[in-house]
């Protein structure tokens, strides 16, 4: 082996020394990657179930309250019902009396 061959020699191993080098840094950062991704995900998932059950006494409260409006919304309806039932017979009432009159 020549001088020559032996200088390729060692600037190949460097650069094959470098090489693996910068592979063991991608290979770490990935790792750290999935790690700060998979604890994000944890974190979201957390806060999300934490917020439910600090909002949860308020939607079951809106939700009683909706009942109730929907409650009164009937018992209107069945008021104006008998209204406009009252109405009519009034109105029945009036023709017949025009009826008579004539």
């Amino acid at each position: 082996m020549n001088e020559e061959e032996r200088e390729l020699l060692k600037r190949i191993a460097k650069q094959v020394e470098q090489n693996n080098d910068i592979l063991k840094g991608m290979r770490s950062a990935e790792r750290w990657n999935k790690f700060f991704k998979l604890l994000y995900w944890v974190v979201v998932i957390v806060a999300g179930l934490y917020a439910w059950t600090l909002l949860q006494p308020v939607f079951d409260s809106l939700m009683q309250a909706l009942g109730e409006l929907g409650k009164a919304k009937d018992a209107l309806g069945n008021s104006l019902d008998g209204l406009n039932d009252s109405l009519k017979t009034i109105t029945e009432t009036a023709d017949k009396i025009k009826n008579l009159g004539q």
